[in-house]
């Protein structure tokens, strides 16, 4: 995996993209339980919900982004090239 020569662009969206999959899951835990909402016992604010439209977004555009970069093109191995790439990006992340 190591002879890939990932882009750098790639590697910062799959290491955003992370990112924003953890903002979300915070996000999560910051709102009431479903169970509350579903019962009406609870409610999400609008900042809340704005926050995670706003991260969901921001995870789709990435998603796109990486999905569609121009490098996959020439790429023999796909999915040895997504493991590599994850952890291209795991590591960024561990690093700052």
């Amino acid at each position: 995996m190591s002879d890939l020569d990932i882009p750098s662009d790639l590697v910062q969206a799959k290491t955003d993209f992370l990112r924003a999959e953890t903002r979300l899951a915070d996000l999560s835990r910051e709102q009431p339980p479903s169970t509350q909402i579903a019962a009406g016992a609870a409610q999400v604010t609008d900042e809340q919900q704005a926050t995670w439209d706003e991260t969901w977004a921001w995870l789709q555009a990435l998603t796109a982004e990486i999905q569609g970069h121009p490098w996959w093109a020439g790429v023999d191995d796909v999915p040895e090239a997504r493991a590599a790439l994850m952890v291209a990006a795991k590591e960024r992340v561990a690093q700052s």
